[in-house]
């Protein structure tokens, strides 16, 4: 059954395909079995895409194509041209079945021409291309003689403008810009044959198109409210003949950019350029004298001013709304020189009292820089909270209280001395002004923002001028100083630098105490008297150079001497390593070897018989200490916190131990007290957490209060001497404070602690 399914299977698609053989037989119509065949029809019309073109069949077989091949494109035809700014169109057409296709041409650009163009107020460079109106280059005139120096366009004046006949009959007076239709107007220096000489009241008051003006030489007088609310005057020439310029001259002219006073003026009245809001520069001439009530009010984009040192008085609100203002010179503080009333910095800015500052002075500003007066008065910059930088001139000869109260901002003043005046013995300080009653206010009133101190005059720095203000990294003083007192830096603790003038003669005590970033300093030689203590704890000093010509001091490797260096005065708290105090040397002067932490090996010589008060006290780093023969004295504290310290002789020769002497030695173990020393004052070795063992010499006559306090490891003490001669020795009832129990070993027996 299958095989016989096979067969007729194989049968019916032999027929099929015999029958495909006749239907797609070549284009001859003609097969090799001699049967009839079918031959494809094609259009004889194009068929195309935007890439090929070809015949399609005709018969039942569409699918079929002929002649398919690329489209061969003629060199285009364009239909719409480019412009400077618009795109074009090209047509190109394909030479076999004429299919198109459309090609988008890129706009041209400008292409603008070397010649100028211009009209009165203008020139430029135009597009060459026709119906362009696209220009380059395009500014105002720049006329110097009424002729552009840019382009050469030469002005002539202008015609159509108003005048009247002075009342002498012999010049002319502008009054209003008549039926003139200029935007550039030129005014002549002549009208009737007779010379122009003043632009009148309102003459071209609320010009609004008006944008340039030349006014010509030989007019002396603009009156009030001349150019009123021209707002779109960007540029006016005004001749050196001008010498009064009225109010509201130019007020309302807020595309004004610049404009330059002329010399012969003497006084800018009130509004003259109120609302000139474009303003960003004005030069006013050393002739003024007077600037009268909001001359420059509303000059937001004003930038910078100089008031001349001839002007006498400034009225109210002359620089109100100059919000863009960052620094201004003045010749003095306040309404006027000789006034006392409206003595405050804000009052040029529309503040009614010292109170008002804070809200009318611009925070903009940041530089002040006052050039004459004689005073400034009370609270004069109080609140001025944004002013960085301020100058005080040499002529002035007082300064009130509290004159830079609340200056938070401030980075740097110049002052002509410190303290109130330079002749005054009170209010010293420089926190005076302030408002620090006394130099321990200083810490408080003088802002922490302020860094750069310039004295200029004075002949003292007194005492405690500029005690703790400890925010001051740099102070210059004058070359006229010749005392700086006690504590006068005392804390100054940012002073990085101070270079002290060849004329001072004497630097006081603890004259720069605590100066804590204070790196090196330099004595001249006109230096004679150096009072105690002057640099203890500075704690950053690397060296004190003395200058070879001072007669009294003298330096060696920045350790600091008498001329004989018979004495070491100041070791610097930064120097690091071992030092040899050289022979020669008879006293340590007290503290001078303060807090040398980096210090870690002292020899100290033969020769040495007094060591100060504290001299070493806070050597961390130092841990052998060998005191000769011949010193007799240790001073109070004179190793007081020695902490690393473990190896310690006291030389035959001492007789007294000061208070403290050697307080806070943790470190020490083992003390022998030699034969010679006879008075061991208070807390002499208190605090010696780690000593065990301490020997009394046999000259011990006095022992005072809380010798041994703290020292709770001791347990055994060795007196070189009998139980009734210990017991004879005058004690502080609680020499012993706070220690554990020990036992006396004497030479005939023993002692236990009671």
């Amino acid at each position: 059954m299958k095989r016989k399914l096979l067969v007729l299977i194989t049968v019916a698609m032999s027929v099929v395909f015999a029958f495909g053989l006749v239907a797609c037989g070549d284009d001859s119509g003609n097969d090799n079995t001699g049967g009839n065949t079918h031959k494809h029809t094609y259009s004889t019309e194009w068929t195309y895409d935007g890439i090929y073109h070809w015949h399609a069949a005709t018969c039942e077989h569409s699918n079929e194509l002929s002649d398919k091949a690329e489209h061969t494109w003629d060199n285009g035809t364009i239909t719409m041209e480019p412009t400077c700014t618009a795109k074009g169109e090209k047509i190109f057409t394909c030479t076999v079945c004429k299919a198109t296709k459309t090609v988008e041409i890129a706009e041209i650009g400008h292409t603008f021409s070397d010649k100028w163009e211009c009209d009165r107020t203008y020139h430029w460079h135009s597009c060459t291309e026709i119906n362009c109106s696209e220009t380059k280059d395009k500014s105002s005139h720049n006329f110097t003689d009424n002729i552009c120096v840019v382009c050469g366009y030469e002005l002539s004046p202008s015609e159509g403008i108003e005048y009247r006949l002075n009342n002498d009959g012999t010049s002319y007076i502008v009054t209003g810009i008549g039926n003139c239709n200029d935007t550039n107007i030129i005014i002549p220096p002549e009208y009737k044959e007779l010379p122009v000489t003043s632009i009148g009241d309102l003459a071209f008051n609320d010009c609004s198109l008006l944008t340039n003006i030349t006014i010509p030489y030989g007019v002396t007088n603009i009156g009030n409210s001349a150019f009123n609310e021209c707002n779109l005057l960007i540029s006016i020439t005004i001749p050196d003949s001008v010498t009064s310029i009225g109010s509201f001259a130019f007020n309302g002219c807020s595309s004004l950019t610049s404009i330059t006073i002329p010399d012969g003026v003497t006084s800018i009245g009130s509004s003259t350029f109120n609302g000139c809001s474009s303003l960003t520069s004005i030069i006013i001439p050393d002739g003024v004298t007077n600037i009268e009530s909001s001359a420059f009010n509303g000059c937001s984009s004003l930038r910078s001013i100089t008031i001349p040192d001839n002007v006498t008085s400034i009225g109210s609100s002359v620089f109100n709304g100059c919000n863009s203002l960052e620094s201004i010179t003045l010749p003095f503080v306040g309404e006027s020189e000789s006034e006392t009333n409206n003595t405050h910095f804000g009052y040029i800015f529309g503040a009614n009292s010292f109170s008002d500052n804070s809200k009318c002075v611009p925070e903009s500003l940041k530089t002040v820089v006052i050039t004459g007066g004689k005073n400034i008065r009370d609270n004069a910059f109080a609140y001025c909270s944004s002013i960085t930088s301020i100058t005080i001139p040499d002529n002035v000869t007082s300064i009130g209280s509290s004159v830079f109260n609340g200056c938070n901002s401030l980075e740097s003043i110049t002052l002509p001395f410190v303290g109130e005046s330079e002749s005054e013995t009170n209010n010293t300080h420089f926190g005076y002004i302030f408002g620090a009653n006394s130099f321990s206010d200083n810490s408080k009133c003088v802002p922490e923002s302020l860094k750069t101190v310039v004295i200029t005059g004075g002949k003292n720095i007194r005492d405690n001028a500029f005690a703790y203000c400890s925010s001051i990294t740099s102070i210059t003083i004058p070359d006229g100083v010749t005392n700086i007192g006690t504590s006068a830096f005392n804390g100054c603790s940012s002073l990085r630098s101070i270079t002290i003038p060849d004329n001072v003669t004497s630097i006081g005590d603890s004259a720069f105490n605590f100066c804590s970033s204070l790196t090196s300093i330099k004595i001249p030689d006109s230096v004679k008297s150096i009072g105690d203590s002057a640099f203890n704890f500075c704690s950053s000093l690397t060296a004190i150079e003395v200058d070879k010509n001072n007669t009294v001091y003298c330096s060696d490797e920045g350790v600091f001497f008498d001329k004989n260096k018979t004495k070491l005065i100041q070791y610097p708290a930064k120097k690091a390593g071992s030092y040899i105090i050289s022979n020669g040397v008879t006293s340590i002067a007290k503290y001078a070897f303060y807090e040398c932490y980096l210090l870690t090996n002292i020899t100290i010589s033969n020769t040495v018989t007094d060591i100060g008060n504290s001299a070493f006290e806070g050597c961390s780093s130092l841990t052998s200490i060998n005191i000769p023969n011949n010193v007799t004295r240790i001073g109070n504290s004179a190793f007081e916190d020695c902490i690393s310290l473990s190896n310690l002789t006291i030389g035959n020769g001492v007789t007294l131990i000061g208070s403290s002497a050697f307080h806070g030695c943790s470190s020490l173990t083992n003390v022998i007290i030699p034969n010679s020393v006879i008075n061991i004052y208070m807390m002499a070795f208190s605090s010696c957490s780690s000593l065990t063992s301490l020997t009394f010499g046999s000259g011990v006559k006095s022992i005072g209060d809380c010798v041994i306090s703290s020292c709770h490891l001791l347990t055994n003490i060795t007196f070189n001497g009998t139980m009734a001669k210990w017991n004879a020795i005058k004690k502080e009832e609680r020499w012993n404070y706070n220690t554990a129990n020990y036992v006396i070993h004497c030479t005939d027996g023993d002692i236990e602690k009671s």
